[in-house]
């Protein structure tokens, strides 16, 4: 099997997972996710955070953002270009935001002058995943924008937390090459762990039984 094809495969087999979940499965995954993050110091630290809107099975962050917010926190969510190598923006999340639908069915804040947050300027960026490996790999939907974004941000001394979201279910435990162009996470963050992997030696700072 070619790499291109392994990582088709891998797409489509984690894809089918998270689809597969009910919405109570889905709505109590979230919430244990929730509960992990916000009892981390890499959340509870943070100022500025930047969310993202869940489609395709995609495990909801939205109630972390609404604790996030409750909390003083300054909150974000992506903003997709329309040019296919574009660069994700970022746009701070109010209670007067407007929101409308992007090119891939994911809400989306109207774009204001003012409610623009550069990349570097936040705490922490999470990313929704396809797939994760505990060394960090991060498998996305193909469209590299994450991966345009870490880039374009460079390798700097206080860099966002890059943080990857993604049910335990997620986890590729087979053998995995991550692609050349792929850009590892700090952090994955599922409904079971939140697992530090910048370091050789992965450190799981809490979990929860499902």
């Amino acid at each position: 099997m070619t790499e291109t094809s392994q990582r088709t495969v891998m797409r489509r087999k984690m894809r089918a997972f998270r689809q597969a979940l009910t919405p109570s499965e889905q709505n109590h995954a979230s919430a244990t996710m929730c509960e992990i993050a916000m009892s981390s110091s890499y959340f509870t630290s943070a100022s500025t955070i930047a969310f993202y809107w869940p489609i395709d099975g995609e495990i909801n962050p939205i109630p972390i953002m609404r604790a996030a917010l409750k909390s003083g926190k300054c909150c974000t969510l992506p903003v997709v270009p329309d040019k296919k190598e574009g660069l994700l923006t970022f746009q701070r999340v109010t209670g007067s935001t407007s929101f409308t639908r992007d090119k891939f069915g994911a809400w989306t804040p109207r774009h204001t002058a003012a409610g623009v947050v550069t990349p570097t300027d936040h705490d922490i960026i999470l990313t929704p995943v396809v797939g994760y490996t505990r060394k960090g790999d991060r498998l996305g939907f193909g469209g590299g924008y994450y991966d345009r974004l870490f880039d374009d941000m460079g390798h700097a001394s206080n860099l966002p937390l890059k943080v990857g979201c993604a049910h335990q279910g997620q986890e590729i435990t087979s053998n995995w090459s991550p692609a050349p162009w792929d850009r590892p996470l700090d952090v994955v963050l599922t409904d079971q762990a939140l697992i530090t992997v910048s370091s050789p030696a992965s450190l799981e700072e809490s979990s929860h039984d499902r």
